[in-house]
């Protein structure tokens, strides 16, 4: 377990910050959500992910990045949620 939080921490910090073609608002609400799962703190970065989805609903990346936190809090169902509206929305990506 340590060692995929380790790998999927990783691919945090070697996916960077999310693009500006999102609002601002969304973007730094997103970068807040990666740094606060970067810290352990998977609830507040869920929660930061889903203030940045309510600010730009467009912000695809705050889509995946949610569903993947929430596969780290064994939310799958929460998970398959936020892939399907990528999906569904997004198909693409």
């Amino acid at each position: 377990m340590m060692y995929r939080f380790k790998l999927l921490a990783l691919f945090f910090l070697l996916a960077g910050t999310v693009s500006a073609q999102f609002n601002e608002e969304s973007v730094q609400l997103y970068n807040k959500g990666q740094q606060l799962f970067l810290q352990g703190k998977t609830d507040a970065s869920i929660a930061m992910l889903t203030k940045a989805i309510q600010a730009d609903s467009s912000n695809v990346n705050a889509w995946v990045r949610r569903g993947f936190v929430k596969s780290t809090a064994s939310d799958f169902d929460g998970e398959m949620a936020d892939y399907t509206w990528v999906i569904e929305h997004h198909p693409a990506h």
